[in-house]
């Protein structure tokens, strides 16, 4: 069991963030719009918001410019934890019960999530770039 959990660690802490970027970027792209529709949602610019988002998000993950990802992914954690706090303010005003607004919680994560590991990969080129460039002196 312990080797599970150091395994696990592993997986999480060294494992690439390109994958899970990429499906935030095409959640935002095609699934946030169906669901802002489904749900009666008549503010037409969250759609642009988000589909530009997540296009964003491909866009600089296809760069592959590391600051251009940490913006993408710090933009899509802002427009995502703004939602959850919109609809928990209103679900609270309006007494609604409270969990129906738990996904755009758990996409504002899944976000920050891959901002410390694009950061986190970020440091680690720079220090083997530095590394590399030190030893061709």
């Amino acid at each position: 069991m312990k080797q599970k959990l150091k395994n696990l660690r592993n997986i999480l802490v060294y494992s690439d963030p390109e994958p899970t970027e990429f499906l935030v970027g095409l959640i935002s792209v095609l699934m946030i719009p169906l669901f802002l529709w489904r749900n009666n949602v008549e503010i037409t610019a969250l759609y642009f918001v988000f589909v530009g988002l997540g296009l964003y998000q491909i866009c600089s993950l296809a760069g592959s410019d590391f600051c251009q990802r940490q913006r993408a992914c710090l933009f899509t954690m802002a427009a995502y934890l703004v939602m959850f706090l919109n609809t928990t303010i209103i679900s609270v005003y309006l007494s609604f019960p409270i969990g129906y607004e738990t996904h755009w919680l758990f996409l504002a994560l899944v976000s920050f999530w891959n901002l410390k590991r694009v950061s986190t990969d970020h440091l680690r080129y720079k220090r083997k770039n530095k590394a590399c460039q030190m030893k061709k002196k």
